[in-house]
């Protein structure tokens, strides 16, 4: 079992150093050694990263058990959307490594370069612009016009703001239009304030090729010249990076969107920075952005204070900036990070307040904030820093009844997190909470024991009793049943790429949640076989804290 690391101890500070944090926090792809870039154009990536207290890095021999040709078909099923911080850590690890790849040519002669296109394009969608800027610095001058490398940089350009870049390599561009493409030349049209020409396009194509449906919707509205307030929106749809820059550009920000699957961060991000949308309309979009990563922590801290009382985690954020004294911090800090929860967004709250959760000092006298503050900690890349805070509600449990309450959940958050050193779980303590009243829902109990059973902690006896009462099956069903036996074998043989890819395309980037026990288990299991502990143990963490644990 991997140790974990401890940071190393902040001073007590005010909250100017939550502020510090966050402009560090904005940074880009991270201080890599610098070296050559290999031969074979699809392995070009960035070097393994030397942060001692970061994830161990990845080993750059990931990929040798697999052919070319299955992690090309992998790589074109990749998710454009992660929600989960947990699978976009790895999959951003994962994305940007100089990996070795399987001996042999390319899939087909002209497909040079088609590898770390899929790479660049994914990365690109999920925000991870300053990535795919320092993996392009590393290409060769001379191969930057192969066809899926040409992809990602005009999605790129979009992504930075620079359209008329993109429009640009549109134009220059010769041969056969895909779906792709027409795409790219709608959205140039109507950016070119072409709404007549994009119609005209738009209806040619539509019956032969598959397009964004929000983009082609705005081709629609935009064409023919009607006012926006009656229009009906495609409903459920996400969004694609070219619609998402026709929407910023006239101020326009889809009710809801921040609910619907499948749309990119890099998309959200975006509409996030819309300059004539309101602050209250994007503010949404933007902490779905920033919780996939792709706005940097400084907009959003911008945008809390732009939009204060008007928005309850906009106001308790606020109200946390003007505490100045460590207690009246500690009570503003757990009332941003309860709002946080309600809205599911406690993950982005670990990361925006992250340096000024480590920098609090432990007071005797909070323990009512000590349970979010320690289910916060465990969430951020320091998960060791929330121990003071749960000993301080073991030191409390005798006399205080919301300690004691709260103490076996998170005694069990505390094994996950830390395995045999945690000391803190045994079994009578485990069936404890499984029988107080008022009895768990059985659906996070469940999810409790997979996560256990995943990791090889100990399970008590009474745990299959439980699972095989009827009213307490799961009753999953597995979509693609041949990929979760495959990422199984994976994890099991030590194809540590095959493991990480496939736990993003099977999970569609999501944390699993109640009712999906069974996907839980078999994405740490695989992820612990695989030798990547560390992030099966923090998947475990993000889906039963977001469960309510």
């Amino acid at each position: 079992m991997k140790s974990w690391r401890s940071s190393p101890k902040l001073p007590s500070a005010a909250t100017g150093l939550f502020l510090l944090g966050l402009a560090a926090a904005s940074g880009g792809a991270g201080a890599a050694t610098v070296s050559l870039p290999p031969a074979d154009l699809d392995a070009i990536g960035l070097p393994s990263p030397t942060d001692p207290s970061g994830p161990p890095p990845l080993p750059p021999d990931l990929w040798q058990e697999t052919s070319r040709t299955t992690v090309a078909q992998f790589l074109q099923r990749l998710p454009r959307d992660l929600p989960s911080a947990t699978l976009r850590s790895l999959a951003k690890r994962l994305m940007v490594l100089e990996a070795d790849l399987p001996a042999g040519p390319p899939i087909q002669s002209g497909d040079a370069g088609a590898l770390l296109g899929a790479r660049l394009i994914a990365l690109t969608q999920w925000g991870e612009g300053a990535s795919v800027d320092a993996i392009l610095a590393r290409v060769p001058a001379r191969r930057l016009a192969q066809e899926d490398l040409t992809r990602a940089q005009v999605l790129r350009a979009f992504t930075a703001g620079q359209e008329a870049d993109a429009c640009a390599r549109h134009a220059q561009r010769q041969g056969v239009e895909d779906g792709f493409w027409l795409s790219i030349r709608l959205a140039c049209l109507l950016l070119r304030e072409q709404p007549k020409e994009a119609a005209a396009l738009l209806k040619q194509v539509r019956d032969q090729t598959a397009l964004n449906p929000v983009l082609t919707a705005l081709a629609d509205r935009l064409g023919s010249g009607k006012p926006w307030a009656d229009f009906p929106w495609p409903q459920q749809q996400p969004v694609s990076i070219p619609a998402a820059a026709v929407l910023r550009a006239h101020g326009l920000v889809l009710p809801g969107l921040e609910n619907v699957s499948g749309t990119g961060g890099a998309a959200l991000a975006l509409l996030a920075e819309a300059p004539n949308a309101p602050p209250a309309q994007r503010l949404a979009v933007a902490e779905a952005a920033a919780l996939r990563g792709a706005l940097p922590l400084a907009r959003l801290d911008l945008l809390y204070r732009e939009v204060g009382a008007g928005q309850e985690r906009a106001a308790a954020h606020v109200a946390l900036l003007s505490a100045t004294q460590p207690a009246q911090q500690v009570v503003a800090l757990a009332d941003a990070l309860m709002t946080a929860q309600r809205a599911k967004l406690l993950p982005l709250a670990a990361r925006l307040y992250g340096p000024l959760l480590r920098a609090l000092p432990v007071l005797p006298g909070a323990i009512p904030q000590a349970s979010i503050i320690a289910r916060a900690l465990l969430l951020s890349d320091t998960p060791r820093a929330a121990a003071p805070w749960v000993t301080l509600l073991r030191r409390s449990a005798e006399r205080d009844a919301s300690a004691q309450a709260d103490l076996p959940r998170l005694a069990i958050l505390a094994r996950l997190a830390f395995g045999e050193q945690a000391a803190l779980v045994d079994t009578p303590l485990l069936q404890d909470w499984v029988e107080t009243q008022p009895l768990p829902d059985p659906a996070l109990v469940t999810l409790v024991f997979a996560a256990f059973d995943g990791l090889e902690e100990p399970l008590p006896p009474f745990a299959w009793d439980f699972l095989a009462t009827p009213t307490n099956r799961s009753g999953e069903a597995f979509d693609d049943a041949a990929g979760w036996l495959r990422l199984r074998a994976a994890g099991l043989s030590g194809r540590v790429g095959e493991v990480a890819i496939l736990s993003l395309i099977l999970s569609e980037g999501r944390t699993p949640g109640p009712g999906e026990a069974l996907h839980l288990g078999a994405l740490i299991s695989a992820l612990r076989y695989g030798g990547l502990e560390e992030s099966a143990r923090a998947l475990a963490l993000e889906s039963l804290i977001q469960a309510g644990l």
